[in-house]
């Protein structure tokens, strides 16, 4: 699934789990983990691909990278702690949904 149809999709089960979080806090820990986790490995290719050939990218690509990083970071940080920063994951991948925008890119 291209990145820009999986963002969306990722940012609604990120709000749902955020919503069971206050509840149900297991459960909405489990679905944003789940969403997080679906979304780096969906876009594990790219990083790589990326990361590669840092040397030759454009900023926006260098972006991507140190994007795809934060959500790991925020990923591992869930598992250990618990505890998922909902707001900074959403303005993360609302920053990926502009940059994976093929309209502005050419």
């Amino acid at each position: 699934m291209p990145g820009r149809n999986l963002i969306p999709i990722v940012v609604a089960l990120t709000v749902v789990g955020a919503l069971l979080h206050r509840d149900y806090t297991a459960a909405g820990r489990v679905v944003t983990l789940v969403a997080i986790g679906w979304y780096l490995a969906a876009r594990l290719r790219v990083a790589v691909a990326l990361g590669r050939r840092w040397k030759r990218i454009d900023v926006r690509g260098k972006a991507r990278v140190a994007i795809y990083g934060a959500i790991a970071v925020i990923f591992v940080g869930g598992i250990v702690s618990g505890a998922v920063p909902s707001f900074a994951l959403l303005v993360l991948l609302a920053a990926d949904f502009l940059l994976t925008d093929n309209r502005l890119n050419g």
